[in-house]
């Protein structure tokens, strides 16, 4: 019978923790889940593990390609999907076992009649918690009061407010893509636009597009999916890397956001956050606060240039 959940990892070099997370996801409590396994042309044995895997669980489905970076992963396990929603882990994660169970029944008590294309939760940043119930009561607070059912248009400006933050708005959105259930097929066509080259930020691409597209979205912040402090995580790119990389996902984004009416709330918005996450990077490579500023500034012309070459590109 065809699934209704797939919960797709991509694996480069993840032997030692990918049993442990495929153990989770084959535990869960909703039942209705594949799990398919994409191994990123690994030089370990992590696509033996995988066979091994799926040889033990017939709910386990093991792929590989040659390595190309988390997107081409995970666009290759989505075009395998046979489930009508599809979901991401990262292979050096956890889940708890009511993870798909919380998202499901989260989404179908703010969007009952099925409206949304995504349904949002939210992962423990807290990188020392080992249980959704660790996660600080005053995070809690502000998940509870965000929940509900954001349809395309004008309402979706709540949701980047969420997502990018600022002074006046907490980051109540993670740019994960762990804690979240997308339309498989919305997925599928997402990933055909993203640059297969960005080793940080394909994430933010992909949710922000998503969200951008989606024809509503159910924001519901069930826990359950735990990321742990791996040091060799792309989330621990080179500062000097990231800020390459900013460039190709600034303009990619900013064109998305455009390209589907976000642009006055949107596009503000995400140049605001880049401009932090940029101050950021560059301060941890100089050391220097007010130097970090001034290069900031022109690291963000460079960002919005190669922004209007892309749209000036598709006109």
């Amino acid at each position: 019978m065809q699934p209704a959940i797939s919960i797709v990892i991509p694996a480069f070099n993840a032997e030692a923790t990918l049993p442990d997370l495929v153990q989770d996801c084959v535990s869960q409590t909703l039942k209705d889940i594949e799990v398919i396994c994409v191994d990123d042309g690994s030089d370990d044995g992590t696509l033996a593990c995988i066979k091994e895997l799926s040889r033990h669980h017939a709910n386990v489905r093991a792929l590989s390609i040659c390595h190309a970076g988390p997107t081409a992963a995970r666009s290759a396990g989505a075009r395998e999907a046979c489930g009508d929603w599809i979901i991401f882990a990262d292979a050096d994660d956890r889940v708890e076992s009511t993870w798909i169970e919380s998202l499901v029944t989260g989404g179908h008590q703010v969007d009952p009649y099925g409206k949304a294309d995504i349904i949002a939760g939210a992962n423990c940043w807290d990188r020392t918690c080992t249980d959704s119930d660790e996660v600080k009561m005053e995070q809690k607070r502000i998940w509870s009061v965000s929940k509900g059912l954001f349809p395309y248009g004008s309402q979706m400006n709540e949701i980047w407010k969420r997502m990018l933050g600022g002074r006046e708005n907490a980051v109540t959105i993670s740019h994960s893509m762990c804690d979240k259930l997308f339309r498989t097929e919305l997925a599928r066509n997402i990933f055909k636009g993203i640059d297969r080259s960005i080793r940080i930020g394909e994430d933010t691409c992909f949710n922000i597009s998503a969200f951008a597209r989606a024809q509503a979205v159910a924001v519901t912040y069930a826990t359950g999916y735990r990321w742990t402090d791996t040091k060799n995580s792309l989330s621990y790119t080179p500062p000097l890397c990231a800020l390459q990389d900013n460039r190709v996902v600034y303009a990619y984004v900013k064109n998305e956001l455009l390209a589907h009416g976000y642009g006055e709330c949107g596009a503000t918005l995400w140049r605001d956050w880049m401009n932090r996450l940029t101050e950021n990077q560059l301060r941890i490579l100089c050391g220097d606060t007010k130097i970090a500023e001034r290069l900031a500034a022109r690291f963000m012309a460079s960002y919005e240039e190669a922004a209007l070459e892309l749209i000036q590109s598709e006109m």
